[in-house]
């Protein structure tokens, strides 16, 4: 293979080897990297910006960023500044730090903890479910129907009974003229 490369001075990214070569990464995560890479320090990270620059949709690109933080490329602080109020911004390295991906993997933990406790706790407050896990699920009640008739159907068949139809066009015996049928009725 051979690559032909133009020396640039302007408007290129400098990435290591080490992050478009990591195997662990999937095709998208790495050019979502270096995309992340090549803008400004000040550049506000969001997913739906990212999809709308792309041909990814959302989700797609939502998985890829998640791949990201699994592995410690992206990370998200959140910090407490004065007064109390929470901001939020986002660091994007070039290569894997794997402090970060334990972090990571330790916030996730803490979320899906917290997730089952709550889901826990919602349904031990309203039992709504049955025994088998389904909801709603029971014996029907027995009476009768509140509205609707019982069940029979209805059929034009009869209408249409003994009644003289012509057969398909063919070759007819009788010299031109076509012999004509009765319909008759099939037993039930």
């Amino acid at each position: 293979m051979t690559i032909l490369r133009r020396h640039l001075t302007s408007g290129f990214t400098v990435m290591p080897n080490a992050a478009v070569n990591d195997e662990r990464l999937s095709f998208r995560a790495r050019g979502i990297l270096t995309w992340l890479i090549s803008k400004p320090d000040n550049w506000e990270v969001r997913i739906t910006a990212i999809a709308a620059a792309g041909k990814e949709g959302r989700e797609a690109v939502a998985e890829a960023v998640r791949e990201l933080k699994r592995l410690g490329y992206y990370r998200v602080v959140t910090d407490r500044g004065p007064g109390g109020r929470l901001s939020r911004f986002t660091e994007v390295y070039d290569t894997a730090q794997d402090w970060a991906a334990e972090e990571y993997e330790r916030l996730e933990a803490r979320r899906l903890s917290r997730k089952l406790s709550k889901k826990l706790e919602s349904e031990a407050q309203s039992p709504s479910g049955t025994e088998d896990g389904f909801p709603g699920v029971g014996a029907p009640e027995v009476g009768a129907p509140e509205a609707g008739a019982s069940g029979v159907l209805s059929s034009n068949h009869n209408q249409h009974l003994q009644k003289e139809l012509p057969l398909p066009p063919r070759l007819s015996p009788q010299g031109g003229q076509y012999p004509r049928a009765t319909r008759i009725q099939w037993p039930r």
